[in-house]
């Protein structure tokens, strides 16, 4: 109720207002006035051509002098300290809570909440309204430009886009394209690049096509090619998708996923397992290959984080690798392995035909007369025989063994010399004696 009684308090003063300003406006603006030319004043005929409108006839001696309606009033209404502004071409409505403007015909609800006069464009297009940053402008479906009172010529096209212009800015004329469609020289031209792109035409008309994340382009579209963070991809001619992955990482399942084995190993995955294949101088450690090497004779790992080498039964852990007792032969293996491992001696093979050493924590060969070093290892001359290759070999496994062999061979020499000297001498006897016979 108390609503009601406001709005109708408020229409009471409006109609009051509205018929006093009436009365005054038609007091003021229709006048007849009877004119007698002996007593005629100069005054009554200064109006302005502008605001009247004049009838004059030579036998008349009455004018009626009629003067255009001012434009209407900004009416500001102020009502229990709400305020309501709707500008000349509206009425005001204000209820407990809000107040709202009713514009009248051929007028439009303003960007700034007050009625505004429609936007003219002319009678050679449909007019429609379009608001940029607060500004109404006209636009025209074809072959059309809007201005402050009508539409003039500007052709974007065949419906590919609308013409714009902004009279309030004064602003050039400019095409707004339909989608796929891109402005050149003040015309729309198709310009499609798909949905995972902008579109764009250069100064010689090309299309160029610049794609979003996830897209590259592929005659003449943007297509979707992604490959995660950990590569780039691009289309084959075929237009199958192709992951060249950045180091750390390999392609699975269609994308490149984080695989890191280090420097040593290679990585992949096994039914979504990493997988490391380490070479055999290292050993797999939390999901790396770490350097795990202990020579050829014996092999590494790694327990609780700590580097252990498991050596040959003929061979002991030096310097982190494992080494082979000097004079020791395969032959010999077993009798010194109970001493080697308690042994301070420097572990170091040259082979069966070389004496070994450190000189600075460096190996040294010192090999016999008939071998040379290869490799660490002292070898047998090529021009040497096999004879004399087996008894040597027989004769260098212990410096032991050596003395012994060397005793029996020479004892061994003197009794075939003996032998051949004893033969010699038979044979020589008995061809004595055959001559002799033969002669009697």
């Amino acid at each position: 109720m108390q609503c009601l009684r406001k709005e109708i308090i408020m229409l009471l003063l409006l109609n009051i207002l509205h018929m006093h300003c009436k009365s005054v406006f038609k007091s003021e603006n229709e006048t007849e006035i009877t004119e007698n030319p002996e007593t005629s004043s100069p005054e009554l005929s200064s109006i302005s051509d502008e605001k009247t409108s004049l009838g004059i006839s030579p036998d008349d001696t009455a004018v009626t002098i009629t003067i255009s309606e001012p434009e209407p009033l900004n009416y500001e209404i102020k009502l229990d300290f709400k305020e309501c502004n709707c500008g000349i071409y509206g009425l005001c409505h204000i209820d407990d809570t809000r107040s709202k403007c009713h514009c009248t015909l051929l007028t439009d609800d303003s960007f700034y909440g007050k009625c505004e006069e429609e936007c003219k464009c002319g009678v050679n297009v449909r007019t429609s309204y379009i608001r940029s940053n607060g500004n109404i402008i006209c636009s025209s479906d074809v072959a059309y430009n809007d201005s402050s009172e009508d539409c003039t010529g500007c052709d974007c096209g065949n419906n590919n886009g609308w013409c714009r212009f902004d009279f309030r800015s004064d602003s050039e004329d400019k095409c707004l394209c339909v989608p796929r469609f891109s402005e050149k020289d003040g015309r729309c031209y198709g310009c499609d690049c798909g949905e995972g792109g902008s579109c764009h035409l250069n100064s010689s008309g090309d299309k160029i096509c610049n794609c979003f994340e996830g897209y590259v382009p592929h005659e003449g579209y943007c297509k979707a090619c992604d490959c995660g963070e950990g590569g780039s991809c691009h289309l084959n001619s075929s237009g199958d998708k192709i992951c060249n992955c950045f180091e750390g990482y390999v392609p699975h399942e269609g994308y490149c996923k984080e695989c890191n084995c280090g420097p040593y190993g290679s990585c992949s995955f096994i039914e979504d397992e990493k997988q490391c294949i380490c070479p055999s101088f290292t050993v797999e450690i939390n999901g790396v290959c770490e350097e795990c090497n202990c020579g050829p004779y014996g092999s590494c790992s790694y327990v609780d984080d700590e580097k252990r080498c498991d050596c040959k039964s003929f061979a002991v852990e030096k310097n982190g690798v494992c080494s082979v007792l000097e004079n020791t032969s395969p032959e010999f293996t077993t009798a010194v392995t109970t001493t080697v491992l308690s042994s301070t001696a420097l572990e170091c093979n040259c082979g069966p035909y070389g004496s070994c050493s450190f000189i600075d924590d460096e190996k040294r060969c010192d090999c016999k007369s008939f071998a040379v070093e290869r490799n660490g290892v002292c070898i047998v001359l090529e021009n040497t025989s096999p004879e004399f290759t087996t008894a040597v070999t027989t004769t260098v496994l212990s410096s032991t063994e050596l003395g012994k062999r060397d005793f029996w061979m020479i004892s061994q020499f003197s009794v075939a010399s003996a032998i051949l000297v004893l033969l010699l001498f038979m044979f020589g006897f008995w061809t004595r004696i055959l001559k002799k016979i033969s002669k009697k």
